[in-house]
């Protein structure tokens, strides 16, 4: 889905391969970030060039899938991603995912990020709940749904990595449009 999310201090946007560099060295390239995700660190930036042309461009066009660049207003280099994880129309809900550079922790930039998110798939679509999880040890993505409202669901299971069997307990969140309405209208 073609978007543009613009928050106080941060512009949400679709990726472009010229963000192979600034997405590498923010955050693809590190064991600290990567290991709470499914995917595993980028070896090099030809792999992350690979990873956009493979799967974020491809994801602009679709009318249900979105996956967004995390800049800064004042410079345009990537620092984060955020998107969604499914298909909200197939699976009646949107599940969101996010990463950000590790220079970039403990400013409030993911809290402003996923705001921005919601409050666009709540005003520009049909999606009426959005649900986000974490590994459990990773606490500070816990904070960032919280602090936006989400409301924890309980635990699930979900493969650790892409391409392996081994399962992990993550936290569950969840936030119903009509209760965000509450604080949005």
């Amino acid at each position: 889905m073609k978007a543009v999310i613009e928050t106080e201090r941060l512009i949400l946007r679709n990726f472009r391969l010229s963000d192979a560099t600034s997405m590498f060295d923010s955050y693809c390239h590190s064991e600290t970030i990567t290991r709470y995700l499914t995917w595993y660190p980028h070896v090099n930036i030809q792999a992350t060039r690979d990873f956009i042309t493979q799967v974020q461009l491809p994801r602009i066009e679709s009318e249900h899938d979105l996956d967004l660049a995390i800049t800064l207003k004042d410079e345009d280099q990537v620092i984060g991603s955020i998107g969604l994880v499914n298909d909200y129309q197939r699976d009646g809900y949107a599940e969101i995912g996010y990463v950000i550079g590790e220079n970039y922790w403990n400013q409030g930039y993911m809290s402003e990020a996923l705001k921005g998110l919601m409050t666009f798939l709540f005003e520009q679509t049909p999606v009426t709940k959005v649900k986000a999880i974490h590994h459990l040890d990773n606490i500070a993505s816990g904070k960032v749904m919280q602090k936006c409202g989400m409301k924890y669901i309980g635990e699930v299971m979900v493969k650790k990595k892409i391409d392996k069997e081994d399962m992990v307990k993550c936290a569950c969140y969840c936030l119903e449009k009509e209760d965000w309405l509450k604080d949005h209208v």
